[in-house]
C-alpha cells in the first residue's frame, strides 16, 4: 500500500508504503488476512486524515459467500475507490509524471526515500515482450500497479474537487502565481 498525496502544483508525491517484502522471499506480501490489513492501514491513515483508499477493481470480487475485500476496507473506515484498470495509458500517465517538471524545475512524480521497495522495484520493471506498451506482469508489479492506480485517480487530476468533497470549508489559501496549471486556482 502506498500513501500518497498531491501539492498545490499537482505534484504526486509518495511518502509513505507498507509492502510485504525479504530478501530471502520477494513479492511475498504482508502474510496478513485482509481484515487485519484493513484495521491497521485505517489505523495508520485516519491519523493522516485519510479516508478514501483507491485499489484494485479485482478486491470487489467475489471469492467465497463472505465479504469481498473491498467491503473489508469499507468495514474498517475506509471510502474505497475502484482504480482505472487501464494498464496501457496508465503507463504513459506514469511516464509523462516521471518526465514532467513543476514550475519549481522539481519532477512531477517525487518519492521519498523511506519508500525503499518502490525505489527497489520500479527502476528493475521492464516491458512485456509480448505487449510492450504494458510492464511485464510477470515481474514483481504490485507496487507499479498501485502506483498507476494513483497516477490515474481523480485527486491527482482534480484535486480541488476530491477536497471540497471530503471538507467544503477547506482553506486553499493564496493563490500561486506563473502560468503552470494550479489545480488549486
Amino acid at each position: 500500500m502506498g500513501k500518497w498525496a498531491v501539492d498545490a502544483e499537482g505534484r504526486l508525491i509518495r511518502y509513505g508504503e507498507w509492502y510485504g517484502y525479504s530478501k530471502e522471499n520477494r513479492n511475498t506480501g504482508l502474510k496478513l488476512g485482509a481484515e487485519e490489513v484493513a484495521e491497521k492501514a485505517w489505523a495508520d491513515a485516519v491519523t493522516e486524515g485519510v479516508t478514501e483508499c483507491v485499489a484494485d477493481p479485482a478486491i470487489w470480487g467475489k471469492t467465497d459467500s463472505g465479504p469481498t475485500v473491498a467491503e473489508k476496507f469499507q468495514k474498517a473506515g475506509f471510502k474505497m475507490i475502484p482504480g482505472n484498470n487501464d494498464r496501457v495509458n496508465g503507463l504513459v500517465m506514469f511516464h509523462q509524471m516521471l518526465i514532467s517538471m513543476g514550475e519549481d524545475s522539481r519532477p512531477m512524480l517525487m518519492v521519498f526515500n523511506v519508500c525503499t521497495n518502490f525505489i527497489r522495484i520500479i527502476p528493475t520493471l521492464t516491458p512485456d515482450p509480448h505487449r510492450p506498451e504494458d510492464i511485464d506482469s510477470k515481474l514483481e508489479d504490485h507496487i507499479y500497479d498501485e502506483t498507476r492506480y494513483a497516477v490515474m485517480c481523480d485527486f491527482v487530476h482534480k484535486p480541488v474537487n476530491a477536497l471540497r468533497r471530503q471538507n467544503a470549508s477547506w482553506n486553499f489559501g493564496k493563490q500561486r502565481q506563473g502560468n503552470s496549471w494550479n489545480p488549486l486556482a
